[in-house]
């Protein structure tokens, strides 16, 4: 028989012994009244105030009276209705009554008792002082409630909080803790949740002010609300500290939040665990009333504490009368009514002055007595009170009930409740614990559970293991081993350092069937390590075990010891034949078709700017210091050439000259090094690494493709992982899985990893610390993708053991000693690892480079060649201003006329334009008229860039010999330069041979002179002679072009006119397609 059975039993007898012994007798049948309203907490509270009545009756308390309960439904903001109601009640004789609930109708009820003399118990919160004497509270008073929750504040050591309330008397129940924080200078912010039931904003107020300790006064049917949204922003974590305020906090349901870390306190007056109260409440759970210890309200308690509380009073004071039924004095001889009131104008109560026998007339004392008059009920419609009313009040209000349902049942002369107790309580994963109590005499007194100090020196525990390698294994020895020495491995390593730690002994035991634990439907037993562990076969329970839901239900576990995640193992595939043109993988496509554009387009503008620039129009012959024509070493061809040259970094025999193409060429070169430099070291990186041929590279691969099969263990949390998942993919893996069960599901993972090693058509899901000790050993296997989840593997033992928390801690002290990390390497890689060569493969970084690895020297190479553009630019504006001012011609018209030689881009020689001639001599006019004829014909042409070649002097004897060295010396390119075109070059001259044919003037033009006017012209500058002397003469003359000023200065004759006129006709046939500036 339990104790709450015991009690039952023994109630009757305990009320007996506190009940005076009484000789009057009690009515038959005593009815009492209860107002109730719709609501579904006030439907419960009127089947367990009937519930009351009847266990009183069952039990009876009242020897022989029962107690008839009448109910009324009554609106809850309707004072009318109400005050009609308790008006039948009371007519009927109901002589006390219960309720309502309402702040708004409970003052009418109030009022109408008190007038007729009626106990009212209340069992509700109220901050309102009852003027009523014959009222009565059996929930705490408001004021009371308010010291309590400062205790609580002072004992957690708040200085710095946040209050959220919802209502008026929610800010009237924080009151004091804001008059005792008022002159401290602490900070507390208040905070109104608003009526639409949208909490969040002012939650995430309090997030982002980051406040972490937060005190919660709202009503019990939204504050499981209030929670939920405090946890969807994230207001819910380890860092936050939660006191609720509401004596129904256990009746919320906390089951989502008790793993969100946050510590959640609060206070109840009811103790669940009671056997007693757990005894009563499952005598109510019916067919009537669905209601369990952990959802009944504080308020339906207190109605089934106040029926037994009337019922003891009862029998305290003996009654023969019920209100329907009230003997009242007739009336006098002049018909006028007493109206309750004695002759000399004293209560009717009371006897009359100057004492009294009390047979007056007129005069009840509240005994029955035979006096003359007549009975009439007592209503609202007179004015007739009940007598016994205030003798029943002020023995509830004497009466002491100390094992009450919700506690201590005392009351003090005001009718307040007093020296009751509440209890602190705790929400943690398991349940919500107690933590401390609180009374009108102790305040709070904390007993929050320390840890025993209890040793495990010198005790043994069970240790079940499994041998799943590494972390369990039969040793290898030539000896027989006994005991624990016979097994060895991670988990034995481990259990040995917690052992000498801790100082306890252990005994080794071997799950066999390998399984760690799961949940049978069929038998409704937990099977494996698990079911060990639960059952008591084993204290303790080490080796691949996951921490996981379930099983946290049923056992402890302490903290993890090891983090890990699902992942797929599966047979290394082989590595991918190079590609043919592999060699463009450093860059991508685009970088490719960038760099062609480059080359392309800095060859293009080096030809237009070297056209457009004047110093890059050089004189072809050094030996001619006023040549007729320029030469431009920056064909197209050669301008691709020399940009291909550089880019391949075997440059070329052309050099540019002027400033803006050599600003073009050096920012090519830095263009160039970059892009070289970037394609070799990327290059290197392709050669070094190997690209893997997998079928698939990841899990959602891995369940699109058919031809691949895939399982995990049976019976595992891998399983569960699948098998419990939401995630669509896990789903249809899971089904896949489900469906070829006996195919796919191996036993064990050694089963599995062994079918992964004989086939290329599976792939095993396992953790990924298994997979890591299964590739160190064997090559052909590989992990593939990323984790699946993350979880980790813990020590497993029974519910609430007092050694746990010392295990944890002694857990995270080998993990911060690196002891945990040391045995792993010990196991993973020593033993029996290193076989294993790591080999790079290629990943999702080793790929070309892209315009976002390269785009910045491209932006360089753009912005130089824009500023060499505008030096170009420069260069030629400024040469032409200078021939302008020099040559006194109009600048516009010099400039139309360069653009329009540019503008063609045709050839690459510029004939000088001749802008004059000068006679320094009185040769002849013949010659003169010629010259200023041809110069009146030449295009122009920009001033032309001065060679530092030396012309031999005047007259100076030159043998035929050194003539020929000359000629040969023409004939060689210059140094920097690539060899010109036939129509440019000057290697077609003809090496001059002895010929009788030669003639005069050929020897003449050879030969120095030292007389002028010889051949009837007159003496000419050096650019005239030099065309005479040279080119003058038959046509198997040698044509020195090169060395037309070598020509005597005093040789003009007609044979050098005429070689001047047929050296200009050469040229211009030369220059046929040149266009005259």
């Amino acid at each position: 028989m339990t104790f709450g059975t015991q009690f039952l039993g023994l109630l009757p007898l305990l009320l007996m012994c506190l009940t005076p012994d009484s000789s009057s007798g009690l009515p038959s049948v005593i009815k009492i009244g209860g107002l109730f309203d719709s609501s579904q907490i006030d439907n419960i509270n009127e089947k367990v105030f009937l519930k009351a009545i009847a266990k009183v009756n069952e039990l009876d308390l009242l020897e022989g009276t029962k107690l008839e309960g009448l109910t009324r439904k009554v609106p809850e903001h309707q004072s009318f209705p109400v005050e009609k109601s308790v008006c039948e009640l009371i007519s009927e004789g109901c002589v006390a009554i219960f309720g309502p609930r309402s702040p708004v109708t409970t003052p009418i009820v109030e009022s109408v008792t008190d007038t007729k003399e009626i106990p009212h118990i209340s069992t509700r919160w109220t901050n309102r002082a009852s003027r009523s004497n014959c009222a009565v509270n059996l929930y705490p008073d408001a004021d009371v409630l308010a010291s309590v929750l400062v205790d609580v504040v002072r004992a957690e050591g708040w200085t710095h909080f946040t209050i959220v309330y919802y209502d008026d008397d929610g800010l009237y129940r924080v009151k004091k803790l804001l008059e005792m924080y008022e002159w401290k200078g602490h900070t507390i912010v208040l905070r109104k949740l608003p009526d639409d039931g949208n909490f969040r904003p002012v939650l995430r107020g309090i997030k982002v002010s980051k406040q972490t300790f937060i005190l919660i006064d709202v009503p019990t049917d939204i504050l499981h609300e209030v929670l939920k949204q405090a946890q969807q922003i994230g207001l819910m974590s380890s860092e936050q500290n939660f006191i609720i305020n509401n004596l129904d906090m256990h009746t919320v349901d906390m089951e989502p939040f008790k793993y969100s870390g946050t510590n959640i306190s609060g206070i109840r007056m009811i103790n669940t665990d009671n056997p007693l109260f757990r005894k009563t409440i499952e005598e109510w759970s019916d067919g009537e009333l669905d209601i369990t210890p952990d959802t009944v309200p504080l308020e339906t308690v207190l109605i089934y504490d106040g029926v037994f509380l009337l019922a003891q009073s009862l029998l305290n004071v003996p009654i023969e009368q019920d209100p329907s039924s009230v003997r009242v004095a007739r009336q006098d001889d002049a018909g006028a009514e007493n109206d309750g009131i004695n002759e000399d104008g004293s209560p009717r109560n009371e006897p009359p002055e100057g004492g009294g026998t009390g047979d007056e007339p007129g005069w009840s004392s509240g005994i029955p007595r035979e006096v003359s008059g007549s009975t009439e009920p007592v209503t609202c419609e007179n004015d007739i009170a009940w007598p016994h009313g205030h003798s029943i009040i002020n023995d509830i209000k004497i009466s002491k009930m100390p094992q009450a349902l919700s506690g201590n049942l005392w009351f003090d002369n005001e009718g307040l409740r007093s020296n009751f107790q509440l209890e602190l309580i705790q929400l943690t994963e398991r349940a919500m614990v107690g933590t401390g109590k609180w009374s009108t005499k102790e305040h709070v007194k904390s007993y929050k559970h320390q840890e025993q100090e209890y040793s495990l020196r010198n005790m043994t525990l069970r240790v079940v293991i499994a041998l799943t390698p590494p972390y369990g294994m039969v040793k290898d020895s030539f000896v027989t081993l006994r005991g624990n020495d016979r097994y060895e491995g991670y988990s034995v390593d481990l259990i040995q350092e917690l052992s000498q730690l801790m100082g306890f002994n252990y005994t080794l035991e071997v799950q066999v069937d390998k399984k760690q634990g799961n949940y049978d439907n069929n038998t409704k037993r937990w099977n494996g390590m698990i079911g060990k562990i639960l059952y008591g076969e084993a204290d303790l329970a080490i080796t691949d075990l996951t921490i996981t839901g379930s099983r946290e239900e049923v056992v402890d576990f302490t903290m993890p010891f090891m983090n890990l995640g699902i992942s797929i193992l599966y047979k290394k595939p082989k590595n991918k034949p190079p590609e043919l043109f592999s060699f463009l993988s450093p860059f991508s496509v685009g970088v490719w078709m960038y760099v062609i554009g480059a080359y392309i387009g800095v060859s293009m503008l080096l030809f237009v700017m070297a056209r457009i620039s004047p110093y890059e129009w050089n004189n072809p012959y050094p030996c001619i210091q006023e040549p007729e024509e320029l030469e431009n070493q920056f064909s197209v061809s050669n301008s691709f050439w020399f940009t291909i040259g550089s880019l391949m970094q075997q440059g070329s025999d052309i050099a540019p000259i002027a400033v803006s193409t050599r600003m073009v060429a050096g920012i090519w070169w830095f263009f160039t090094l970059i892009m070289v430099s970037s394609y070799t070291a990327n290059l290197a990186a392709f050669l070094t690494v190997t690209v893997p041929d997998a079928p698939f590279t990841n899990v959602i691969e891995l369940e699109a493709q058919s031809a691949i099969r895939y399982g995990a263990k049976s019976d595992g949390s891998t399983q569960n992982f699948f098998q419990y998942s939401t995630n669509n993919v896990y789903q249809r893996m899971w089904n896949y899985m489900d469906t070829n069960y006996a195919d796919v599901m191996p036993n064990s993972n050694e089963a599995g990893v062994a079918k992964v090693d004989k086939s290329n058509d599976y792939a095993f899901l396992m953790e990924s610390t298994s997979i890591e000790y299964e590739t160190e050993r064997n090559c052909d296997l590989t992990m593939v993708g990323d984790l699946l989840d993350s979880k980790g593997y813990g020590i497993a033992m029974q519910k609430n053991k007092w050694f746990r928390n010392k295990m944890n801690y002694y857990v995270l002290t080998l993990q911060e000693k690196g002891k945990l990390e040391a045995l792993k390497n010990k196991w993973w890689k020593e033993k029996g690892a290193g076989t294993c060569q790591a080999e790079e493969t290629a990943t999702s970084e080793t790929t070309g480079l892209t315009l976002a690895n390269v785009g910045g020297v491209f932006v360089v190479l753009v912005s130089g060649i824009f500023f060499s553009i505008f030096v170009a630019f420069g260069e030629m504006i400024f040469n032409l201003w200078q021939v302008s001012v020099e040559k006194k011609v109009s600048f516009s018209e010099e400039f139309r006329r360069e653009w329009q030689f540019i503008s063609k881009c045709q050839g690459s020689v510029k004939p000088v334009r001749k802008y004059g001639s000068s006679n320094d001599g009185s040769g002849g006019s013949g010659a003169g008229s010629a010259v200023g004829s041809d110069s009146e014909e030449a295009p122009p042409s920009i001033k032309p860039r001065p060679t530092k070649t030396q012309t031999p002097a005047v007259g100076s004897p030159l043998s035929s010999r050194t003539n020929l060295h000359m000629i040969e010396a023409a004939q060689q390119p210059s140094e920097g330069t690539w060899p010109r075109s036939r129509k440019t070059s000057r290697a077609a001259i003809p090496v001059p041979t002895p010929s009788p044919q030669n003639g005069a003037a050929g020897v003449a033009a050879s030969r120095p002179k030292t007389r002028g006017g010889e051949g009837g012209g007159s003496r000419q500058s050096n650019e005239q002679k030099g065309g005479g002397g040279i080119n003058g003469g038959s046509r198997n003359n040698v044509h020195l072009i090169g060395f037309e000023s070598l020509g005597d200065t005093n040789d003009g004759g007609a044979a050098g006119v005429r070689g001047r006129e047929k050296g200009k006709r050469q040229r211009r046939a030369r220059n046929s397609n040149e266009t005259d500036i």
